[in-house]
């Protein structure tokens, strides 16, 4: 396993070429968490039922850098768990996002896209967008 001292959340295998994903997680108890994890590991069930929320990071950010970034959304992730609700779509508990709270999820996405550090732009937004509704599903 290859790590980096002064990047907090750079990991990788000594085979692969790429860092392991790096991620802002807001988890299904509200929580607010960064990790990173390995790029086949696949989607956790509470982020795909949209119970808890993942935005890419930069892995090459430095703690200061992750910091200064995380100072700067945690209120926005705090708004978007206190004011969506949990519901039962007839199969899973499903957070339900009205449609201000889901632009603010875009926009969240947007914002982490531009905290890179070094200039790698390896980075994409996990927030599954099947799970924005649409008019029909109001």
């Amino acid at each position: 396993m290859i790590t980096c001292k002064n990047r907090p959340l750079y990991c990788r295998n000594e085979n692969d070429s790429k860092a392991y994903e790096a991620y802002i997680e807001m988890t299904e108890n509200g929580k607010i968490v960064t990790d990173c994890s390995p790029n086949d590991a696949g989607t956790p069930m509470h982020i795909y039922n949209g119970l808890g929320l993942r935005w890419s990071i930069d892995p090459n950010l430095t703690a200061g850098e992750i910091n200064a970034l995380l100072e700067e959304v945690e209120p926005l992730i705090n708004i978007l768990y206190k004011d969506s609700e949990i519901k039962w779509d007839g199969r899973n508990y499903r957070r339900d996002y009205n449609e201000e709270l889901e632009i603010m999820i875009i926009n969240l996405c947007e914002k982490t896209k531009t905290w890179v550090h070094d200039g790698c732009e390896d980075y994409s937004c996990i927030y599954c967008y099947d799970h924005l509704s649409t008019d029909e599903d109001r």
